[in-house]
């Protein structure tokens, strides 16, 4: 980590964290010293809030990563949408509301599309609404 900081010409400080043997944290450690949190319960508050905050971060991030790869998946079933293709609605529309949303003109707009592929999506996709 500390080298991707450092090639990008950033001073931050970064930490690693101790745990002990039943994986619970037990210290902080920076610049190859160890850092006692257990003595301080502030300090070991402050740590194991950022762990669940951190934590609840990632799991929110996972969550929407497999919901757009999800929606990518199903749009593979609309005609002329492979997975390419799915991926990059995906990316360009950021949500499934967006995309959803998007007028024939708009789906053509996006990188990859055309005028027939927008059109057949976006037949295909009111179909879906429709079920």
């Amino acid at each position: 980590m500390r080298p991707l900081i450092e090639a990008a010409g950033l001073d931050i400080p970064v930490f690693g964290m101790v745990k002990d043997d039943k994986h619970r944290t037990r210290a902080i450690a920076a610049d190859g010293g160890e850092i006692e949190i257990n003595a301080s319960r502030s300090a070991f508050t402050l740590v194991s809030d950022i762990q669940e905050e951190v934590h609840r971060f990632a799991v929110a991030y996972h969550h929407l990563k497999q919901k757009k790869s999800g929606l990518a998946t199903q749009l593979t079933g609309a005609p002329q949408i492979g997975a390419a293709r799915a991926a990059a609605l995906m990316r360009h529309f950021k949500t499934t509301k967006a995309l959803r949303a998007a007028t024939a003109e708009e789906l053509a707009a996006a990188p990859g599309m055309n005028a027939k592929a927008a059109a057949a999506l976006r037949e295909w996709l009111d179909q879906e609404e429709n079920r």
